[in-house]
């Protein structure tokens, strides 16, 4: 919501919701951090060249749209006390006060809904049994030797809180189980030789070795946004 107040300092950059009326405007925002909806990810070809379709069916979960309705009306509460009402000029610009019903919240909320980046989970870490898992408790690809994925794509959900610290606790126990001889056999050192194979079978495209390796280590890649 984007509200109209008085401020000690200027801002030379103004990215929010205001109109062009000589005033500063602030705009309050509520973050879900753990969403239950769920997106996916499909592949157009076997080129890794061309783009995925990726659907993002954002509060699509009966329960993300509760709570995130609540946590907008927690913003009108906040901008409502006595301390913001020091600094807040008049009404509620954006969406404005004839918005009050959930079903008229949940509208401007889909309006003006945006994406924090953290984004997770298109690899899933679970038991075989499941078919969306990608991944097992090890991270390494069902049907794939020699690949393991280690970053918040192996997350079967979003942790409720920002993800950078879990994606390094992840990456430090795969790097353990790799440097104490967790293989594919099993357990004990080895010295692998082996191409990087992608199982026709399970997975519908041309089983070709991508990548041959003699090796005693593992390279460990972890994303996290730049910053934060």
């Amino acid at each position: 919501m984007s509200i109209r107040a008085r401020f000690d300092t200027e801002s030379e950059h103004v990215d929010l919701v205001q109109p062009n009326d000589g005033y500063q405007y602030a705009t309050i925002l509520a973050t879900l951090v753990a969403p239950l909806s769920r997106g996916n990810i499909t592949l157009t070809s076997t080129d890794t060249q061309d783009l995925p379709i990726i659907n993002i069916p954002a509060l699509q979960s009966p329960t993300d749209q509760q709570v995130t309705v609540a946590s907008y009306k927690r913003v009108r509460q906040a901008c409502a006390s006595s301390f913001m009402q020091k600094i807040i000029i008049g009404d509620e610009y954006y969406p404005g006060a004839s918005v009050q019903t959930d079903a008229q919240i949940l509208e401007a909320i889909k309006g003006t809904l945006q994406a924090v980046w953290h984004a997770s989970s298109i690899c899933k870490m679970g038991l075989s049994a499941d078919s969306m898992a990608v991944v097992d408790s090890h991270a390494r690809v069902y049907g794939v030797k020699g690949v393991r994925v280690v970053d918040a794509s192996a997350f079967p959900s979003l942790p409720p809180g920002h993800p950078r610290s879990t994606i390094y606790a992840l990456a430090e126990k795969i790097a353990d189980l790799i440097k104490n001889g967790q293989s594919y056999s099993g357990s004990g050192p080895h010295q692998e030789q082996s191409h990087t194979t992608i199982d026709s079978r399970e997975f519908g495209i041309p089983s070709t070795p991508t990548y041959t390796s003699l090796h005693n280590t593992w390279t460990i890649f972890t994303s996290c946004q730049p910053g934060q």
